[in-house]
């Protein structure tokens, strides 16, 4: 049986960018590698607004509903606090953005509100950064999925 540290038995390597602005992932399986070992994949996935842009990246923004549970992602979650403001409905939602370098600061900036770092800290950075890169996971994986046939 291979362990994790027996790199003959890798099939594949794979990053993901947390950006403070953007994030996204890239990854190159162990025989595109063999062949050419500059070449990478990148997720073509993320889709903006009304499917007019696509992207490598998603924006780094995270968006909760007002029972603090994970709502959406990326251009997801901007497209759908931006709906949910014209129509005066998004004071109850929570929309975090670009907080990795906010969570140097003493306090955070939600809907225009500061928060003490120490009360929204589960919010902040348990539940922002678990829901983005469990979803830049689920894209990765899916993506994967797609174009390999089979995994032992």
């Amino acid at each position: 049986m291979a362990t994790f540290t027996d790199k003959k038995s890798k099939l594949l390597v794979a990053a993901i960018d947390f950006g403070t602005t953007y994030s996204g992932y890239a990854f190159s399986m162990k025989h595109q590698y063999k062949d050419d070992p500059l070449k990478v994949s990148v997720n073509q996935a993320w889709v903006a607004g009304s499917m007019a842009l696509t992207s490598y990246k998603a924006p780094t923004c995270v968006l909760f509903d007002e029972n603090k549970l994970f709502h959406s992602f990326g251009y997801e979650a901007e497209d759908t606090y931006s709906e949910l403001a014209l129509d005066k409905e998004h004071e109850k939602w929570y929309f975090f953005k670009r907080f990795k370098m906010r969570l140097h600061d003493k306090k955070v900036k939600c809907n225009g509100q500061f928060f003490s770092l120490y009360i929204l800290l589960y919010i902040a950075v348990l539940l922002c950064f678990t829901c983005t890169v469990l979803v830049i996971h689920l894209a990765f994986t899916t993506l994967l999925y797609s174009k390999v046939k089979f995994i032992k």
